[in-house]
């Protein structure tokens, strides 16, 4: 009795090991497809105090202690993908650092004050709805002060990540929006020092 209830623990266990390691090399693609065959890219993200990412309409990334950074979401963007960001501060230092990188570190980038911006949703309880996005008034989205959190995100990749964003200074909420473009995804020089680390 003993030896054939082992004998089916041990069955399920190697089925077990066999799904995993054929789904282990898989990732996601920016609508949700599975695809497989290298390491996946992903989507870094942190944010003092909290955050909700959502890409397309579907979140994919959330976090209320900024101490701990979450795990990345594994995804290959393309153009048009759209990235909304609800960020929450409750209080002291705020910022949100985002930062997408290429397993091979060959394309990266990450969120700063130049194409990201911040807006006002129509629903709050709904905020990542915006049927026209060309509707929205958009603006431009401000320096953060929390660093720490982008410090965080390029020691975990080693892909330069230097800026943290906001809304307007000192508001607890803010929502933020980025369309995803070529020049975001067009391969980087490799000769950057991936091992350079921000200064305090």
């Amino acid at each position: 009795m003993f030896d054939a209830v082992a004998r089916s623990i041990i069955a399920v266990g190697s089925s077990m090991a066999l799904a995993g390691c054929a789904t282990s090399g898989k990732h996601l693609t920016a609508g949700g497809a599975r695809s497989a065959g290298r390491p996946a890219d992903g989507i870094y993200a942190n944010c003092d105090n909290a955050f909700v990412l959502y890409l397309n309409d579907q979140e994919v990334l959330r976090n209320s202690n900024w101490e701990v950074t979450p795990p990345p979401f594994p995804v290959s963007l393309k153009p048009g993908d759209v990235i909304k960001v609800r960020v929450s501060d409750f209080g002291g230092a705020y910022g949100f650092a985002f930062l997408y990188c290429s397993h091979d570190k060959s394309r990266y980038f990450s969120a700063n004050t130049n194409n990201w911006y911040t807006y006002s949703p129509a629903d709050e309880v709904a905020w990542w709805r915006v049927p026209d996005i060309d509707a929205l008034k958009l603006t431009p989205a401000s320096e953060g002060n929390a660093k720490v959190v982008a410090a965080e995100l390029q020691s975990l990749t080693d892909a330069p990540c230097k800026s943290v964003i906001w809304g307007s200074a000192g508001e607890p909420t803010a929502f933020l929006i980025h369309v995803v473009s070529r020049s975001d995804l067009k391969a980087r020089n490799r000769d950057w020092v991936f091992n350079q680390r921000l200064q305090p």
